[in-house]
């Protein structure tokens, strides 16, 4: 079974305090799952984010894209070494409002293309601050799931297959992958394999259309999902992680120019309708 999530940039640009009612927002529609993005919590969003997630029995994942002046990848160890540093208290938001998952792109920097492929020392630097990443991150009952995204927002990790080499270059029991469907259908042959290649190695997934509006309304193959994710014994949260261009900082992050939803109640909930009938078939919703 899993349980279905959503990411609140369906409503809001950042999370904060003023944020934790949308919690009790996504329970209401339905959702046994939330997204939290933990890079700018303070003591108070973590505490009432936990508080509000406890009491209304949802599941938490912690998400992050880590950004300048941050770079595991860097040139300058000084650089790494803050990097990690940095890392560290995500992990300690992490399980501060109760999640036991750090998921997303923190293995680079997020955006930053260098016209090549990565270079194997790139790679060895990434591993390495992973590694320490995830022995701190054990000791806190926390796990880390890197996403693979697509070609042009990094040149790093785009595939499973280049994830899964990452997670084997750590060496850590602890460290796994999220798989996003918006990623997955520009960078993958299809998305069955790569699902059942990652296996119990997949901590998290991002259930997103191909042009990141409504789950259901554009050309992810479902069907081949659910199975993989039945095939796998997959019992964590599919979370949706679809955008419109109502709120402006997303909308420019992620370059939506038109409307692909309503609002982001309609994104949500419908998304949610159409996923959990599509799990039942496969016998994975609750």
């Amino acid at each position: 079974m899993v349980d279905f999530g959503v990411h609140p940039f369906a409503w809001t640009s950042a999370w904060t305090y003023e944020s934790v009612p949308l919690i009790e927002r996504a329970h209401a529609l339905g959702f046994a799952g939330m997204d939290i993005p933990v890079r700018t919590l303070d003591e108070r969003d973590i505490q009432a984010t936990r508080t509000k997630l406890r009491d209304l029995g949802m599941r938490a994942v912690a998400v992050a894209g880590v950004g300048e002046p941050y770079n595991l990848t860097s040139d300058e160890e000084s650089v790494r070494r803050t990097t990690v540093e940095y890392l560290k208290k995500l992990v300690c938001n992490t399980r501060g409002i109760g999640a036991e998952v750090l998921a997303g792109v923190y293995y680079g920097q997020i955006g930053k293309l260098v016209g090549r492929g990565p270079t194997e020392e790139e790679l060895e630097c990434s591993a390495a601050g992973l590694r320490q990443l995830a022995r701190f991150a054990q000791n806190h009952g926390v796990k880390l799931a890197l996403e693979p995204v697509n070609r042009y927002e990094t040149y790093l990790i785009n595939t499973v297959s280049q994830g899964l080499q990452m997670v084997e270059r750590v060496g850590e029991p602890n460290v796994g992958l999220l798989l996003d469907t918006y990623h997955m259908n520009i960078e993958e042959k299809d998305f069955y394999q790569p699902i059942v290649v990652a296996g119990k190695r997949l901590f998290h997934c991002h259930a997103c259309e191909n042009d990141r509006g409504i789950p259901g309304t554009g050309l992810v193959h479902w069907d081949n999902v659910f199975q993989a994710l039945r095939d796998i014994s997959y019992e964590g949260v599919v979370s949706i992680e679809s955008f419109g261009c109502s709120i402006p900082e997303i909308a420019a992050a992620t370059c939506i120019w038109r409307s692909l939803a309503p609002d982001g109640d309609t994104l949500a909930a419908d998304g949610l309708a159409f996923l959990r009938s599509t799990a039942q078939q496969y016998g994975l919703a609750h």
